[in-house]
């Protein structure tokens, strides 16, 4: 069976759940995917890099910030009117923060 990236990654991710940060270990990870853990640096050059991509691929699966519909306000997202606070604020002309 030839080991994949994506094969890397989900093994990655099962052991930073299982084990945290600090027992994500390249040998460890090698060990969970029956290879030496060599074979895992023809997908990534380093711990880091492994590191990154994880945090990539996780980042991936999140949605954009929803958008309200046309004709609806901001507020409209927000049972408080924060989003409508917070998009006047940024977009305002001349806008600039209070100082205390």
């Amino acid at each position: 069976m030839q080991l994949r990236r994506a094969d890397v990654l989900r093994g990655a991710r099962d052991l930073l759940d299982a084990d945290g940060l600090d027992g994500l270990t390249m040998r460890k990870l090698g060990a969970a995917l029956n290879v030496q853990a060599g074979g895992l640096y023809w997908h990534f050059p380093s711990k880091q890099a492994l590191l990154e991509a994880v945090a990539d691929d996780l980042l991936a699966g999140v949605a954009e910030t929803p958008r309200p519909a046309p004709g609806t306000s901001a507020s409209s997202l927000s049972p408080t009117g924060f989003g409508r606070r917070c998009s006047a604020s940024a977009t305002a002309p001349g806008w600039s923060p209070r100082r205390s």
